[in-house]
């Protein structure tokens, strides 16, 4: 027995000096990559498809705390490999900051903090501890993404049931009418909070209950099906309650509720039957010679690593403040858009039906009208970005061919391939829809002289442009024309007759610079 406490008392003075260090780099990482661990605490705050993710490492520290006395046969010992590890996460961190990918910048943050626990705890410890350690990844609000998609699937769900309870529907895109009213299945009705969160407790579930791969497999999985099949009823449900209630519940806030209680109880039973079916815990209390463990270092040992491992991480902060210093010159841009031929300049129409895409942070924007002899009108936008910069994005969040909550809502969107002066260029073709109507839009992305259509590959561009030295600017042009029901065929029709009177599109998104300074 007093040997058992002598070695305790050994063990544990040897991980006192450590973990300080540790606990000190850690800070040092969180100062280097300030804005991205802020960017991480406001998105779990403002964004209820991630408030778990303050659970993240609180769990990470609980399964390593529950482990001690396992992981307390491990002394802390160097590792130089942590360096590569860091490094791979300061490319990746930098990589996002040039191209704009908020995601990629915090994913490598959460790489940068375990490559300081494989610094300073060794490789012994960040093997047996290797899942707590990884768990950290669920710290990234990372799936937003998937809201267009969960939407659709739950809006084609919700559809497929009504027809199988004889329920009139009708149906399109997002948007759903039957004989007592009409639905919309909103950004907040796709599910995301439920999936994101469910797929943590299930991965945490996995490797609590049970120690075949198969088994947490199949946890695993259903944490990702459950939750998505469950959002369908749960959209069902609510519609049902509507429908026989003559809309007198779950139409308002109430539905909300009536949500968060099918998903906790989904929840409990997920839970409930992954606890029943777990494999029989086994305690085990390990027990090694104090020998066996291996030696303590010095604290000047841990600093040998952990300086360059602060250095190695300051690299890409600088070197991407360096870049960003380079963007000064500012310009006074001016839009002076000619007419193509047979359309001439019309004011823009009544403010209750119109259409005004946002692109925050563009240098210069114009919105005007063009009308033909035959009294059809379409709307032009345009933006240009200079060049891009953390605040000047064209791909963002919130930067669309809508303004959100304004009027219009998507009911669909494709890429379609339109033919002009010979040449075929891919455009993003997409159906708003609002209560006065519908709306037709074609949109091009210009980087770099190129027209894109993908919102990653603009990123790609963007990132490729800064390391390398293209010109940084971008822009989006946009045409649109309004259309009643079952019109459509003439709106393209209108479009078609407009576009290909157009000039180059490479050339009309972008301004005249009037003035040049710095």
């Amino acid at each position: 027995m007093e040997m058992a406490a002598e070695q305790s008392r050994y063990l544990k003075n040897k991980w006192f000096i450590p973990t300080l260090l540790w606990l000190g780099c850690v800070a040092a990482l969180t100062a280097i990559f300030y804005s991205t661990a802020e960017g991480l605490v406001l998105k779990w705050s403002n964004s209820t498809s991630y408030n778990h993710c303050f659970m993240i490492i609180p769990i990470s520290l609980y399964l390593i705390w529950d482990q001690k006395n396992k992981y307390l046969q491990f002394v802390p010992q160097k590792n130089y490999w942590s360096l590569l590890y860091m490094l791979v996460a300061g490319l990746i961190w930098l990589l996002g900051e040039i191209a704009g990918i908020v995601s990629a910048q915090q994913f490598a943050f959460v790489m940068a903090l375990q490559a300081s626990i494989l610094a300073v705890f060794g490789w012994p410890f960040f093997k047996a501890a290797l899942f707590p350690i990884m768990y950290l990844f669920f710290m990234v609000p990372f799936g937003d993404f998937l809201i267009p998609y969960l939407q659709d699937w739950t809006a084609w769900f919700l559809v497929k049931c009504l027809i199988l309870l004889n329920i009139p529907v009708y149906w399109d895109g997002v948007f759903i009418s039957i004989p007592t009213g009409d639905f919309h299945v909103a950004e907040a009705c796709s599910g995301l909070r439920f999936l994101t969160a469910t797929i943590a407790v299930g991965f945490l579930m996995a490797y609590m209950g049970f120690q075949k791969t198969w088994k947490r497999a199949i946890v695993v999985s259903l944490s990702l099906i459950i939750p998505i099949i469950a959002n369908g009823f749960r959209a069902t449900g609510i519609v049902l309650i509507a429908y026989y209630t003559n809309h007198e519940y779950a139409v308002g806030v109430d539905h909300l509720i009536y949500g968060w209680i099918f998903f906790a109880f989904i929840l409990l039973v997920f839970i409930g039957i992954v606890m029943w079916f777990a494999d029989p815990m086994e305690v085990t209390a390990a027990s090694l010679p104090i020998d066996s463990v291996g030696k303590g270092q010095n604290p000047w040992a841990f600093l040998q690593v952990i300086l360059p491992l602060v250095i190695l991480a300051s690299a890409p902060p600088l070197y991407a403040g360096h870049i960003a210093a380079q963007q000064t010159s500012v310009a006074q841009y001016t839009y002076k858009v000619t007419p193509p031929s047979g359309w001439g300049a019309a004011p823009l129409i009544s403010q209750k039906v119109v259409w005004t895409p946002q692109y925050a942070g563009a240098h210069i924007t114009q919105q005007t009208q063009f009308m033909n002899g035959q009294g059809q009108a379409v709307d032009f936008y345009a933006a240009y970005y200079a060049y891009q910069s953390k605040e000047r994005e064209l791909v963002r969040f919130g930067n669309s061919v809508i303004q959100p909550a304004k009027f219009w809502d998507y009911s669909s969107s494709k890429v379609i391939s339109l033919s002009h002066e010979n040449v075929e260029i891919p455009t993003r073709q997409y159906i708003l829809k609002s209560l006065t109507g519908q709306r037709l839009v074609w949109m091009w992305y210009v980087v770099d002289g190129e027209i894109v259509t993908s919102d990653l590959y603009i990123k790609v561009l963007t990132a490729k442009n800064k390391l390398f030295a293209g010109t940084g600017e971008a822009g989006v042009l946009a045409i649109s024309v309004p259309y009643r029901e079952l019109e459509l065929d003439d709106a393209v029709t209108t479009l078609s007759s407009f576009f290909q009177q157009m000039g180059p599109i490479e050339k009309m998104y972008r301004p005249e610079i009037k003035l040049s300074v710095e």
